[in-house]
């Protein structure tokens, strides 16, 4: 009806100048067109509107800091659009209703690697300490499927090298201590066996092992602490009297006199440049006997 059209235009351009969703003040009066009532409002959104103003309509939210931190409705808006696209790129967490499906993508987002073989470890270990094929294997395919992503494998890893390399190195330690004190009672043993001619004959003992055994045998018998055995250095010195006896040449391929100064000092410093000889049994007494050895020539020459 006519008049409804033209009463509710002027309605709209009364008050006080405020208007919330961004219609202008005073522009409502004689546009309405006396149809339907609604009139072409002219409608324009205010950016500049203040959120204080703008909550005056909605009092449900005037405490709400999520709306109340905004100073205008065009910061509420750049705020509502950044929320929209951080929510775009957010994480779903799964939970036990989830698909594997659903928990491979969780894990991917974090960082998973593509396949367990992607893995790249640093392991740092100790000479003589290997991690088995198998046991690497196993270890990639756990940590693939709990989707450990690749510095959270490397942690898990690192902590578990770390107790593998302590109870290694304290098993060292205490097989060191334990050659030691073999070879100490030995030493003893053979003192009182042969008294004052303990290091001549113990020295006619080993060189007679080293003209009859092979490289490998000898490396056995040093790393197992045997070599040192009062029983055996006693037998050794025992057959070194009958080759004797059955006209060896001591300087024949039964040299009991010993190597030279020169094939002494080229093993020495053929163990010298073995990495982390120190701490191999074996090398450490072979290279503590070539020094004895040496040091017996070099007396003797004086």
């Amino acid at each position: 009806m006519p008049g409804e059209g033209e009463g509710q235009g002027q309605g709209q351009g009364q008050g006080n100048g405020y208007n919330p969703g961004g219609f202008d003040a005073g522009q409502g009066q004689g546009q309405g067109d006396g149809n339907n009532g609604s009139g072409d409002l002219n409608f324009r959104y205010s950016e500049q509107v203040s959120m204080a103003d703008f909550l005056k309509d909605y009092p449900q939210y005037a405490n709400n800091k999520n709306f109340t931190k905004y100073k205008t409705v065009k910061d509420f808006m750049a705020g509502h659009e950044s929320l929209v696209s951080y929510l775009g790129n957010s994480i779903s967490i799964p939970n036990e209703y989830s698909s594997q499906d659903e928990w491979n993508s969780f894990y991917d987002k974090l960082g998973r690697p593509a396949t367990a073989a992607d893995y790249k470890f640093q392991d740092n270990l100790p000479d003589g300490l290997e991690i088995d094929d198998q046991l690497d294997k196993s270890y990639r395919d756990l940590a693939y499927q709990i989707g450990l992503n690749n510095t959270q494998a490397q942690k898990l890893r690192d902590f578990y090298n770390s107790a593998v390399e302590a109870a290694y190195l304290a098993n060292q330690k205490e097989v060191q201590t334990r050659l030691s004190e073999i070879y100490d009672a030995n030493v003893r043993e053979i003192k009182q066996m042969w008294g004052g001619d303990y290091q001549a004959k113990t020295k006619i003992a080993m060189n007679t092992a080293r003209a009859i055994l092979s490289q490998e045998t000898l490396d056995y018998l040093d790393a197992t602490g045997l070599g040192n055995n009062a029983n055996l250095v006693k037998d050794f010195y025992e057959l070194s009297k009958r080759l004797q006896g059955d006209g060896r040449n001591i300087d024949g391929d039964y040299n009991y006199e010993g190597p030279t100064l020169e094939s002494m000092e080229s093993e020495a410093m053929k163990i010298l440049r073995t990495p982390n000889w120190q701490n191999d049994p074996a090398l450490k007494r072979r290279y503590e006997q070539l020094t004895q050895q040496r040091a017996d020539i070099l007396y003797k020459q004086q």
